[in-house]
C-alpha cells in the first residue's frame, strides 16, 4: 500500500482562501455572463432599432404611395372632365390639327394632355415635396428667395419633362396612325389617363428627390427641351448657323429653347447648393483617406464654381444672340472656361475622390479642349457641332460627379456603422 505523504507546511489552503478563490471564480463567471448578456442586449437593441427604422421607412413609403395615388385619381377625373367639355362632339387628332372646325387651331389629344400636366403637375409635386423631411427653413430673406427659386426650378423641370414628353409621344403616334381622329369621349379618356400617370410619377419624384435624381432629371430636361425646339424650328437649316439660332425670334421654338436654358441654369444653381450640403456631411462622417482635408473653404470654392456654371447657362437663355451678341457669346464662352477651371482644380478641392472619376474628369477636360481645337483650328465641324459636343460633355461630367459624391458618402456612412 502506498503511504500518503504528509503535506508540507504552507501547501494546505486555509478555508478562507478557498472561499475567496471560489468567490473570485464565481465573480469572473458572472462578469463574463453579464458581458455576454450585455452584448446580446446590444445586438437585440440594434436589431430592434433597425427594424423600427425599416418599419418607419415602410410606413413613409406607403404614405407617399397613397398620396400619389390620390393625386393621380383626382388628376384623371379633373383632366378628363375638362377635356370632354373642350372636345364636345368633334373628332380629335392625336397631335396637330385636322381640317375640321376648331381643330385647325391645333387642339389635339397631345396638346390638351400636355396642358393638363402643366397645370396639375405643380400641385402634384408640391403635395409630396413639401410633406417630405427637408432641411430647416432658412431665416434670411436672401436664402428664402434662393429656396423659392430652387423650388420653382424643380417644379418646372418635372412639369417640362412630362409635358414635352407627352407632346413628342403623341406626335410619333400620329405619324404611326396617319389621319386618325378619335371620338371626343375616347380622346378625353386618354387625356385623363396620361395626365393621371404623369402626375403620379411627378408626386413620387417630389417625395424622393435627391441630388443624384435631380442631376439625371436635368439631363432629361435639357434633351427634351432641345429636341422640342429643333423639331418646331421655323428654319429647317438652323443647324447650319449655330445652336443659339433656335432662340432667335418670338416663336414656339425660341420660347422652348430659351426657357429650357434658363430653367436648366437655375437647376444647376440648386445642384450647387445641394452638393455643398452633401460635402458638408462627407466631411463629418468620412473615413476615406484624404477626405478630411476637404475644408469648408474648398467646398465653398467648388460651390461657387458650379453656381457660376448655372448662372452663365441661364444668361445664355436670357440674352439671346440677336438681342446682344457680345453678352451672349461672353456667357457661353465663360461657361466653358469655368468648367475647365473647376474640373482641373477638382482633385485639389476634393482629395479622396475615386480614381476612376478623376480619370473621367481629365478626359472630359481634354474633350472640351480638343473640340475647341477641332472647331477653331482644324474646322472639322461647324459651330453647332462644337456647342453640342461641349454642352454634352459638361452635362455628363455634372451627372457623373454628383453620382460619385453620393456613392462616396454612402460608402463612408456604411464604414461608420
Amino acid at each position: 500500500m502506498r503511504r500518503s505523504l504528509p503535506a508540507k507546511p504552507g501547501t494546505r489552503r486555509s478555508p478562507q482562501r478557498t472561499a475567496l478563490a471560489s468567490m473570485t471564480r464565481m465573480t469572473s463567471i458572472d462578469t463574463a455572463a453579464d458581458r455576454t448578456a450585455a452584448e446580446d442586449a446590444e445586438q437585440v437593441a440594434e436589431r430592434s432599432s433597425a427594424e423600427q427604422l425599416t418599419a418607419a421607412r415602410d410606413r413613409r413609403g406607403v404614405s407617399v404611395e397613397s398620396r400619389a395615388l390620390l393625386v393621380a385619381i383626382a388628376s384623371v377625373l379633373l383632366s378628363a372632365a375638362v377635356a370632354a367639355l373642350l372636345f364636345r362632339e368633334a373628332r380629335v387628332p392625336l397631335s396637330g390639327g385636322l381640317t375640321a372646325g376648331f381643330l385647325e387651331e391645333g387642339i389635339s389629344v397631345g396638346i390638351t394632355a400636355a396642358a393638363s400636366v402643366a397645370v396639375l403637375g405643380t400641385p402634384a409635386f408640391l403635395s409630396t415635396y413639401l410633406g417630405a423631411k427637408r432641411a430647416p427653413r432658412p431665416r434670411r430673406l436672401a436664402h428664402r428667395i434662393r429656396s423659392a427659386i430652387d423650388l420653382a426650378a424643380l417644379v418646372l423641370v418635372h412639369v417640362g419633362i412630362a409635358a414635352l414628353g407627352l407632346l413628342g409621344c403623341f406626335a410619333v403616334l400620329q405619324d404611326a396612325f396617319l389621319r386618325l381622329a378619335l371620338g371626343s369621349y375616347t380622346a378625353a379618356g386618354i387625356v385623363g389617363l396620361v395626365t393621371g400617370l404623369a402626375t403620379y410619377f411627378i408626386a413620387l419624384s417630389g417625395a424622393r428627390i435627391s441630388t443624384t435624381t435631380l442631376a439625371s432629371l436635368l439631363g432629361l430636361f435639357l434633351i427634351a427641351g432641345a429636341l422640342s425646339a429643333m423639331l418646331t424650328a421655323n428654319d429647317p437649316l438652323w443647324w447650319d448657323k449655330n445652336l443659339s439660332a433656335l432662340g432667335v425670334g418670338i416663336t414656339a421654338s425660341a420660347i422652348i429653347f430659351n426657357a429650357t436654358l434658363v430653367v436648366a441654369g437655375l437647376v444647376v444653381v440648386g445642384i450647387a447648393d445641394r452638393v455643398a450640403l452633401d460635402l458638408a456631411g462627407w466631411r463629418r462622417d468620412a473615413r476615406r483617406p484624404g477626405s478630411r482635408r476637404t475644408t469648408s473653404r474648398r467646398v465653398r470654392l467648388l460651390q461657387i464654381g458650379i453656381l457660376l456654371i448655372g448662372l452663365l447657362l441661364a444668361m445664355v437663355g436670357l440674352v439671346t444672340v440677336n438681342a446682344n451678341m457680345l453678352v451672349h457669346n461672353a456667357a457661353a464662352s465663360g461657361l466653358g472656361l469655368v468648367f475647365v477651371v473647376v474640373a482641373c482644380a477638382l482633385p485639389m478641392l476634393l482629395p479622396g475622390l475615386p480614381r476612376a472619376f478623376l480619370l473621367l474628369n481629365y478626359l472630359m477636360v481634354l474633350g472640351v479642349l480638343g473640340s475647341t481645337v477641332l472647331f477653331l483650328q482644324v474646322g472639322y465641324y461647324n459651330f453647332t457641332g462644337y456647342e453640342l459636343v461641349a454642352t454634352g460633355l459638361v452635362l455628363v461630367w455634372l451627372i457623373v460627379f454628383v453620382r460619385n459624391i453620393a456613392a462616396v458618402r454612402a460608402d463612408d456612412r456604411a464604414a461608420v456603422r
